[in-house]
């Protein structure tokens, strides 16, 4: 809301285009839910803090015609998660199906998002690792995304079966990847990035 309070006050009266603006935050309340990411990671964070330090835009005279809005930067991980789930759509377009898209994936561009999402996966693991387990002897945390249940479902069974809790199997990531892909998310950003269904 404050993105859009903001824009419509520059747009003195004119329409504009809010799809990148729902999309984002879509996206953020899914890594939010699954992650409990901070504002560092907000697509719509991203958008606020150069849309504010807009002075003014040049408007239409006609008042039915939309303001336009210079382009928003994307954070790294909604970009790979964009880049990742974008490569979807090669297997289904793509008269080369599955080939194209493993040649696809093979490419910088794909190896350099899956490592974001890789890393982004770690870090958080990290961080819900603290919360949960570092504390005090005999304490428990409360779970504050879906990464907590999974992390302490992983510690469950573990007991059960006698063994250390292997936070960071593959196991572990391909779960969180599954939630992620789950909801079907359309995300655009009209700086380059074009829709795709979430699944990365």
């Amino acid at each position: 809301m404050d993105l859009w309070k903001i824009k419509a006050k520059l747009a003195q009266g004119h329409p504009f285009d809010i799809r990148e603006e729902m999309l984002s935050s879509a996206l953020d309340a899914l890594f939010a839910t699954i992650f409990d990411l901070d504002e560092a990671h907000s697509s719509v964070q991203a958008m606020i803090r150069p849309t504010s330090q807009l002075g003014s835009l040049p408007v239409p005279d006609d008042i039915d015609e939309p303001v336009t809005f210079p382009l928003s930067p994307v954070p790294e991980v909604a970009s790979a998660v964009v880049t990742l789930t974008n490569s979807l759509a090669i297997s289904f377009q793509s008269p080369l199906g599955a080939w194209h898209h493993w040649l696809f994936s093979n490419s910088p561009e794909m190896r350099k998002a899956y490592a974001v999402k890789e890393n982004m996966i770690t870090e958080q693991i990290d961080k819900a690792k603290e919360r949960l387990f570092d504390g005090p002897e005999g304490t428990q945390a409360a779970t504050t995304c879906l990464l907590d249940d999974i992390l302490q479902h992983e510690a469950l069974a573990a007991a059960k079966e006698g063994r250390e809790p292997d936070l960071k199997s593959r196991t572990v990531y391909d779960e969180v990847r599954m939630h992620v892909s789950k909801p079907g998310l359309t995300h655009c950003h009209s700086n380059g990035v074009s829709s795709a269904q979430s699944g990365i």
